[in-house]
């Protein structure tokens, strides 16, 4: 079961924020999975300002979403889906599945651990910026595209050359293909530029009190 905190709830918690001089006229939606601690919170008034320092339309962000995720993650901190990946990838999950804009999914904890107040808000920054170039079209995203996924295809064939077996052959295609896909993550203009915002924009949308 999804529950949804109420937007009043975030109206409340920022009050306690540093006024900011941007004004949120329109809201994204804040979901919460289930198991969330109920020490945790979004402030959508604070994430929708955030989203206007990165430069969002007033559409983009009343269409968006923002779920808190608190599954143990192994691999990343989050991540964003375009509309119709996130009807695929919610489907259990009516206030996602039916969401008309980008959803971005935030990451409570990762490989056992709570993740820190400051992690999640610079990981939610990371992801809006995706959300943000979407918005306006930025070439980057396909550039970066190519570069991510015609390295790995590039590091598939290279590793399918080495040893004889098949074994050896399918390991060495996997792991080639995992190792370009690392490298074209790094060298991808448009995740340079998620990351670059991620360490010079701030948000405090995220709120973690003491973990129950």
């Amino acid at each position: 079961m999804i529950h949804k905190k109420s937007q009043e709830l975030g109206l409340i918690n920022n009050q306690l924020d540093v006024a900011m001089p941007l004004e949120a006229s329109v809201l994204p939606l804040i979901v919460y999975g289930e198991g969330v601690d109920p020490n945790d919170s979004i402030n959508p008034e604070a994430a929708a300002l955030t989203m206007k320092e990165l430069g969002i339309s007033d559409q983009a962000i009343g269409d968006a979403a923002i779920y808190l995720d608190p599954e143990n993650r192994m691999v990343n901190y989050g991540t964003h889906y375009s509309p119709r990946q996130a009807q695929l990838r919610f489907r259990s999950i009516p206030e996602l599945s039916n969401v008309k804009g980008e959803v971005v999914r935030l990451s409570a904890n990762m490989r056992g651990k709570a993740l820190t107040e400051q992690q999640m808000n610079r990981t939610l920054v990371h992801e809006l910026e995706h959300v943000a170039q979407h918005d306006r079209d930025d070439s980057k995203v396909t550039t970066g595209h190519i570069a991510i996924w015609g390295l790995a295809a590039a590091g598939a064939v290279i590793g399918s050359r080495y040893g004889k077996s098949n074994l050896v052959k399918t390991a060495g295609t996997v792991l080639g293909a995992f190792l370009g896909y690392e490298f074209g993550y790094l060298i991808a203009p448009h995740e340079r530029q998620a990351r670059q915002r991620g360490r010079s924009v701030t948000s405090t949308a995220v709120r973690r009190g003491p973990q129950a």
